[in-house]
C-alpha cells in the first residue's frame, strides 16, 4: 500500500510544494476564472468608455459658460482720420488725425450658449446608447466564451481524475493478486508462466496508472491557465463527473448573443442613416454675454467709477446649403453597411440551426451511448464477480475469467468515455440554444 501511495501523489507533491491550494466546484472555477481573465476586465472598460462618451454627449446639451479676463496696454493708440466737412470745415481742408481710447483697456465678460434643437447632438445621443449596449453584449460574448472553455477544461480535468482514481483502483487489484501469485509460486502452488502473466498484468496497470496521473496534472494546468491562476497552483476539484438532468429547450436562435449582437449592430448602422438624413436641417441655439470694460490711462482694475457694462441675447440659426455631397455620399455608405449586416443576420441565422440541430443529435446520441455503457459496466461488474467464485470453485479455467476481467475494465473505459462525452455534449447544447449556465 505503501508503494501506491508513493506513486498515486509523487507528481502531486512535488508540484504542490509551498503551492497555493484551491478546493473549486465547476461554478467557483467559473467565477473564479469570469473574475480573474483579462480579456474580461478590458472589455468592461471598453463598456466603461462607452458610457463615459455617452455622458460626454449629453453634455453637450447642458448650457456652455465661458468667463474670459482680458487686460490690454496700449504703447500706441490707433490714429483715426476723420473728414474735414464732419467736423464743419472745408472740403479742400486738411483731414484731422484723432487718436480715441485710453492706455489700459480691461475687459471682464460672460458668454453662454444653448443648444435648442441641434441634429447632430440628437443623434450622436442615439448612436452612443446604442454602442454602448452593443459592448455590453460583446462582454457578454465574451463571458459565454469564457464559461464554456473555463466547463470544458473543468470536465476534462474531472473526468481523467475519476480516470486516474479508477486505473489507481485497477492498479491495487492487479498488485494485490501478484502478490498473492507470488506466495503461490514460492510454496510451488502456482506454474511460471502463471505468475509471469500476473507480473504482466501489473505491470500493465501500473504503466496506464502512471499515464493517467501525468494526464490529470495536465488538465489541472490547463484549468489553471483558463482561470488565469499561477500555474504553480494546487487545484482540487470537488464536483466530479456525474450525468446531471437537463431537459432540452426549444431551438431559438435569438438567445444567442452572436445574433444580439448583430443586430445591435444593424440599429447603429440604421441610426447613422437617419442622422445622414437629419444633418439637413437647421441647428438652432440660444446664446448670451454679459460684459463690463474700463477704460482707464492708469492701471487700476479696482477703481470701479471706470467700468462700463454692456450686455445682450441673441438666437443663432445654422442651416446648411451644400457640402459637396458628403451627407449623401455618407448615407450611401451605411446602406451597404445595413445590407452586409442583414447578409450576416441571415449566415448567422443558417448557421445556428444547423449548429443546434446537430448538438441535439450529439446530446441525445451521447446521452444512449452513456445510458448504454453505464448498464454494460454494471453487467460486466457482476459478470466478472461471479466468474472469480466459480473460479475459486474450480468450475471454470483461468483464461474464462481473464476474459471477464478484460470485458469489464473495457466496459469500464466505455463507461468514463460515455460519461465524458455526454457532459460535453450538453454542454454544446446549451451553447446552440443560447442558455449557458455560469454552473
Amino acid at each position: 500500500m505503501k508503494l501506491i501511495t508513493t506513486l498515486s501523489f509523487s507528481i502531486v507533491l512535488i508540484i504542490s510544494a509551498q503551492a497555493q491550494e484551491y478546493k473549486l466546484s465547476l461554478s467557483e472555477a467559473i467565477e473564479t476564472g469570469l473574475k480573474n481573465k483579462i480579456v474580461l476586465k478590458n472589455q468592461q472598460l471598453t463598456v466603461n468608455l462607452a458610457e463615459n462618451e455617452e455622458a460626454k454627449t449629453r453634455a453637450k446639451n447642458l448650457p456652455q459658460v465661458t468667463a474670459t479676463f482680458d487686460a490690454r496696454v496700449n504703447t500706441q493708440l490707433q490714429t483715426q482720420v476723420i473728414s474735414p466737412e464732419a467736423a464743419g470745415g472745408s472740403a479742400t481742408a486738411d483731414p484731422i488725425r484723432a487718436q480715441f481710447g485710453t492706455k489700459y483697456f480691461n475687459v471682464l465678460s460672460l458668454n453662454a450658449n444653448q443648444n435648442i434643437f441641434n441634429p447632430n447632438v440628437r443623434y450622436d445621443k442615439k448612436i452612443n446608447s446604442a454602442r454602448t449596449e452593443l459592448e455590453k453584449l460583446n462582454l457578454e460574448k465574451n463571458e459565454t466564451d469564457a464559461i464554456l472553455s473555463i466547463s470544458e477544461a473543468y470536465w476534462d480535468a474531472a473526468f481523467k481524475k475519476v480516470k486516474w482514481e479508477t486505473s489507481q483502483l485497477n492498479y491495487q487489484v492487479t498488485h494485490d493478486k501478484f502478490l498473492r501469485g507470488q506466495t503461490q509460486f514460492n510454496n510451488g502452488t502456482k506454474l511460471k508462466i502463471d505468475h509471469d502473466k500476473e507480473k504482466l498484468d501489473e505491470r500493465t496497470a501500473l504503466q496506464s496508472h502512471r499515464n493517467d496521473s501525468s494526464q490529470y496534472q495536465l488538465a489541472l494546468r490547463f484549468l489553471a491557465n483558463e482561470l488565469n491562476l499561477p500555474l504553480t497552483a494546487t487545484l482540487e476539484l470537488t464536483e466530479l463527473t456525474e450525468k446531471a438532468d437537463f431537459s432540452v429547450a426549444e431551438s431559438s436562435a435569438a438567445n444567442r448573443v452572436e445574433v444580439r449582437t448583430e443586430r445591435q449592430q444593424l440599429s447603429i448602422y440604421e441610426l447613422n442613416k437617419e442622422k445622414q438624413r437629419s444633418l439637413y436641417l437647421p441647428t438652432v441655439s440660444l446664446f448670451a454675454n454679459y460684459t463690463v470694460q474700463q477704460f482707464n490711462n492708469n492701471f487700476d482694475p479696482t477703481d470701479g467709477k471706470y467700468w462700463t457694462p454692456y450686455n445682450y441675447l441673441g438666437v443663432r440659426v445654422e442651416i446648411p446649403v451644400f457640402d459637396g455631397l458628403l451627407k449623401q455620399k455618407n448615407k450611401r455608405d451605411f446602406e451597404y453597411r445595413i445590407e452586409q449586416s442583414n447578409n450576416n443576420l441571415a449566415q448567422l441565422n443558417q448557421q445556428i440551426n444547423y449548429e443546434t440541430q446537430s448538438a441535439q443529435w450529439e446530446y441525445k446520441n451521447a446521452e444512449s451511448n452513456y445510458a448504454l455503457a453505464s448498464e454494460n459496466y454494471t453487467i460486466a461488474k457482476e459478470i466478472l464477480k461471479a466468474d472469480l467464485v466459480r473460479l475459486e470453485a474450480g468450475t471454470i479455467l483461468r483464461v474464462e475469467a481473464k476474459n471477464s476481467e478484460y470485458a469489464m475494465i473495457t466496459a469500464q473505459t466505455n463507461y468514463l468515455n460515455g460519461l465524458y462525452q455526454y457532459m460535453l455534449a450538453r454542454l454544446r447544447l446549451q451553447k446552440a440554444l443560447g442558455v449557458v449556465s455560469r454552473k
